[in-house]
């Protein structure tokens, strides 16, 4: 009897224990992997381990320590059991980043999918982190852009809204829907989403094989016929423009006529209905050029403001237009002429705060030292036939000079000392008014006599400023809640000649983009040449961004096979 009892005792004491164990080993496990995710986050911010973090990636890393410290350094992707499900989300949703016109393999899903199986504490560690800091890169791609603007080029001022990197992986971690949280770390403005949703439908004809390519050759239209049309027919019928058959394809009638024009409608062309060179130079673009075109603009929509403002005016350098948009919609479409290529209109954001009646001009040195200063040197007499005053200095104090005074062929162009003032007047190339946002390149909106420049389709004429043709209606929406300054106050001023400033009581965000392709009215999509050379700058950007991201990524996966 006594021998049962204690063979039950050791069984319990057996049983017992092993109860223990199975309550301990979770905590056990728990702890390990919290101390390998701190002793990992250490290592790399100390420069040792496999989690080094480069000098561009240090916020990163800084951000990382802070997010697991507030947190006890408890996982955020994996449990004892593995990954847990939001992991998969994830990286399902990196495997599928060419949607947003991102690289997937930038973010390295093949590293992830390798490790997302394992069960060691060390292991799950590893995956941990590499979930975490991917987000951060997905998420700092995808909403603030790949490139720093004014890295491509000096003049691409437009400022990405600034990131608070560590509400990422809180927003993560209180997501209830990780699927949905993820989407909505995309831009919000719909200018960006419709551009998504062309590139898939650019991708689907890419995939189809493209469209067919409309071959050098005659000018093609109405009336005429030959297996040239039923081609143009065809590529017509890829692009979207043309969605009715013809029993006669390779005839040229009323219905391929409308086609055609709606093509050169939303590729910037005269809509003639006719298919000339420029017409033709727009049908030979390969399906893939205009993925990347679209991709490329995705990009631009990523260093825009969160809030664009409830009212504001869009200038589209690209597309030679402006726009004042209230409440989403457009409510004053303007034609503009902007700068010269060689001259290019600057890209940045800023607000209109005041407008000026009867503007003076005061020449720009760029301008004076390359324009007027050779004219004066040839005959003094241009200042006065130009109705324009020279002072000894930038100062609003400096005095006026007999320009038949001064020794112009003494003077160095790289050093003029002279202001040049242009008064108001039908020469003005102000015009009327002028609505000015100061900024750091000089630029702003003005009115033009030379209204015939805004009958031409590519309209880069200016030397960087916005002509506008129709300032005085901007002028009325402007001017709308400020009692004042009612219409017949302004004509009266204008008609005085005096230069008059008129602050506005609400100054009004103004945006300057550079959009080769948007989507218009209907779900248009329309392109635009690429004018200033910006479209190809970007593209060299990121060609080198993203090899440059497989040949790290590839590294790292090798390093931790």
């Amino acid at each position: 009897m006594w021998a049962w009892r204690r063979q039950l005792g050791n069984v319990l004491r057996v049983t017992f224990a092993g109860i223990l164990l199975a309550i301990a080993s979770p905590q056990a496990f728990a702890s390990e992997l919290r101390d390998l995710i701190e002793s990992r986050i250490e290592a790399g911010l100390a420069g040792n381990g496999d989690m080094v973090w480069s000098q561009d990636d240090g916020e990163r890393g800084a951000a990382l320590s802070r997010f697991y410290a507030e947190r006890d350094h408890a996982p955020l992707w994996v449990g004892e059991d593995g990954a847990l499900p939001k992991s998969g989300v994830l990286l399902s949703v990196l495997r599928n980043a060419e949607a947003e016109g991102l690289r997937s393999q930038a973010y390295a899903p093949g590293r992830i999918a390798r490790l997302i199986d394992t069960r060691t504490p060390r292991e799950l560690a590893r995956l941990e982190l590499l979930l975490s800091h991917t987000l951060l890169i997905y998420a700092s791609d995808l909403r603030h852009g790949r490139l720093r603007p004014e890295m491509v080029a000096p003049d691409l001022a437009a400022q990405p809204p600034s990131q608070d990197i560590s509400r990422i992986l809180r927003g993560a971690a209180n997501a209830d829907d990780p699927a949905g949280y993820l989407k909505d770390l995309a831009p919000a403005n719909p200018g960006y989403h419709r551009l998504r949703r062309a590139l898939t439908t650019y991708r689907r004809i890419a995939a189809a094989d493209g469209w067919p390519r409309v071959s050098d050759g005659r000018w093609l239209e109405s009336g005429m016929r030959g297996r040239e049309v039923a081609t143009l027919r065809r590529h017509l019928q890829a692009t979207g423009d043309l969605t009715v058959t013809s029993s006669d394809p390779e005839f040229f009638g009323l219905a391929l006529k409308q086609a055609v024009e709606r093509y050169q409608a939303r590729h910037g062309l005269k809509s003639d209905g006719v298919v000339g060179p420029r017409t033709r130079a727009q049908l030979e673009i390969p399906v893939e050029t205009r993925i990347r075109q679209i991709e490329i603009n995705m990009e631009r929509w990523r260093w825009m403001p969160d809030d664009l403002g409830e009212r504001y005016v869009l200038v589209n350098l690209a597309g030679f237009e402006v726009e004042l948009v209230e409440s989403g919609a457009t409510s004053l479409y303007m034609r503009a002429v902007v700068g010269r290529p060689y001259r290019k209109t600057p890209v940045f954001s800023d607000r209109i705060t005041y407008v000026e009646l009867n503007p003076t001009w005061t020449v720009p040195p760029t301008i004076m030292r390359k324009d007027v200063l050779p004219k004066v040197r040839q005959d003094v007499g241009y200042l006065a036939e130009h109705n324009m005053q020279v002072y000894a200095g930038w100062s609003a104090e400096a005095p006026r000079v007999d320009p038949t005074k001064v020794d112009w062929a003494a003077l160095d162009p790289r050093r003029i000392p002279y202001r040049f003032v242009q008064a108001p007047g039908p020469k003005n190339p102000l015009g009327r008014v002028k609505f000015m946002f100061p900024n750091r390149f000089h630029v702003y909106l003005h009115d033009t006599p030379q209204r015939d420049l805004f009958l031409q389709a590519q309209r880069t004429f200016s030397s960087g400023c916005i002509r506008v043709d129709k300032p005085m209606e901007l002028l009325d929406h402007l001017l709308a809640g400020q009692a004042e300054w009612d219409r017949a106050r302004v004509q009266a001023v204008l008609k005085s000649g005096k230069t008059t400033r008129v602050p506005l009581k609400h100054s009004l965000p103004i945006h300057l983009i550079y959009a080769t392709a948007w989507i218009g009215e209907g779900g248009t999509i329309h392109f635009r040449d690429d004018v200033y050379g910006r479209d190809e700058l970007v593209d060299q950007a990121l060609s080198a961004l993203e090899l440059s991201q497989t040949s790290v990524r590839e590294t790292a996966s090798q390093s931790a096979k």
